[in-house]
This record gives structure tokens, sequence and C-alpha cells, in this order.
């Protein structure tokens, strides 16, 4: 089951209810299963605590409003996500299998995303870091880092140079450094 944490430090986490506030002692479902069409393999809340429904294809997006989450669509259903984060000027990153990195600068304005050239091809995970810099775990040894005006790719040396391996997972940790 997904889950993330809100703002707060309350749990929100998927269940066969739908998408519920949890505290360990009761379940609070705050979108029944009928407003999500597929299941959720991923949940993300961004900075304002609005939700982000990663599906097979595509992500469902709840606004937070005074009365509980909004659905405000479904988007980038022909693509298959990885991952998604928020930077720090709230634009949206998204990772994909085989369409590099898709970003939409506000969500405000959701019906525009664009690849960014640069990072095509795999991505498996997206992570900031302190500073406000996006990074990217892509295929082939390779790291991807925007931000702070500037874009970069990144190969690491292995001892396997005849077999690439995915980056899968950074951890972005208290002290700034990267792992």
């Amino acid at each position: 089951l997904s889950a993330a944490v809100l703002k707060n430090g309350t749990i929100v986490r998927e269940s066969e209810k739908g998408i519920v506030l949890f505290d360990y002692f009761s379940e609070k479902i705050i979108i029944p299963a009928g407003a999500i069409n597929s299941e959720v393999n991923y949940i993300y809340s961004d900075q304002s605590d609005n939700l982000w429904l990663k599906q097979r294809h595509g992500v469902m997006f709840f606004e937070k409003t005074e009365k509980g989450w909004k659905k405000k669509g479904i988007f980038l259903n022909e693509y298959v996500i990885t991952e998604m984060v928020q930077d720090k000027e709230g634009g949206m990153w998204f990772g994909t299998t085989d369409n590099g990195i898709l970003y939409s600068p506000s969500q405000k304005v959701l019906s525009y995303f664009h690849k960014t050239a640069f990072l095509s091809g795999e991505s498996y995970c997206i992570t900031g870091d302190k500073t406000g810099n996006i990074w990217f775990g892509l295929g082939g040894n390779k790291i991807g880092i925007i931000g702070n005006g500037m874009q970069k790719n990144i190969s690491l040396n292995t001892k396997e140079r005849d077999s690439p391996f995915r980056i899968l997972d950074i951890l972005s940790r208290d002290d700034g450094s990267m792992w």
C-alpha cells in the first residue's frame, strides 16, 4: 500500500476503501474508492497538501480545499510515470519509463507538460536536495541534475562496464549529502 505524509505529519494512505487519513487507531476516508478509476501505485503530497495519485498510466490530481480534496483531473495518461516531485518554485517533475522527464511549471498550468531534452529515455527515481536541485536516477549508470541555472548528466563508474545499471533510488540526507 502506498502512503504519503501531509505537512502536519498526518499519514495519508491507500486502502480498499479509497484514500484515507490514518492514525494507527482509525481511518477516515478522504477520497472514496469510487473516485479512483484504477489501482494507486504511489501517493505524493505536494507543498500545498494536494494529492497526486500515480496509477499504471498517468496521475490523478486532487486539490486540497477547505472541505477536503477535490478531483481536478487525470493527466499524462499516455505515460508510465515512475515518480514525481515538486520543486521549490511549485513546478512538478515526472519521471517516465521511456519518455524522459516531463515538467509542468505550475499546478495552474496542468495542461502544459513538456519533455526535457537533455534527460530523455528512462527515469527511475526523482528527489530534491536542500539547495533546490532536482536529481533524477536514469538508466545507463547516469544521474541527471537540474536546478539553480544548471543542467547536467553524471556518468557513474562501475566495475561492470559491460552491464550498465539503473539508478533506482537517490537519498537526500539532512547533512546535504546525496546517496
